[in-house]
């Protein structure tokens, strides 16, 4: 919500939104820009012997991968740090790949996109309190978020 509303074209977003356009392309964007910022990496291990940007990677190395890093790569995403909605994007690895993906992936998706339509329609002039540099963040264990979000309408 704090990256939605710190947008500077919100208005229009929540206009979309509000109407019930947009919410899928939104919520994929959110998760895009989102990903690996509020949680550490998972550890994963080479499953072979490999090069990458000449550093020799052996097979049962331990790698960290970055999302956000992933998420941003410009070969992939025009503009990478830039929120767009109406972007088409890679497919993301927000909720892993493979026998790795998430099981409750659809139902964090749908569970977003139910609440962001339900704010734009019922708070349509939902905008922060304040700055979005004047936020507080907390770091509890692996997860970091807002200690509040001051927001008015």
């Amino acid at each position: 919500m704090l990256r939605l509303l710190a947008e500077e074209h919100r208005t229009s977003t929540a206009g979309k939104l509000a109407e019930g356009h947009g919410i899928g392309a939104t919520v994929e964007e959110l998760l895009r820009l989102q990903s690996g910022l509020t949680g550490e990496p998972f550890p994963r291990f080479a499953q072979a012997d490999l090069d990458l940007a000449g550093a020799a990677i052996r097979a049962g190395d331990l790698v960290l991968v970055r999302l956000e890093a992933a998420h941003r790569d410009p070969r992939h995403f025009d503009r990478p740090d830039t929120f767009l909605p109406e972007r088409r994007s890679s497919p993301l690895l927000v909720f892993g790949h493979g026998i790795h993906y998430c099981l409750g992936a659809p139902l964090a998706r749908l569970e977003m996109a139910a609440a962001l339509g339900a704010l734009a329609r019922r708070l349509p002039g939902l905008r922060l309190d304040g700055k979005p540099e004047e936020v507080v963040w907390e770091r509890d264990g692996l997860d970091l978020g807002p200690s509040a979000l001051h927001v008015t309408w």
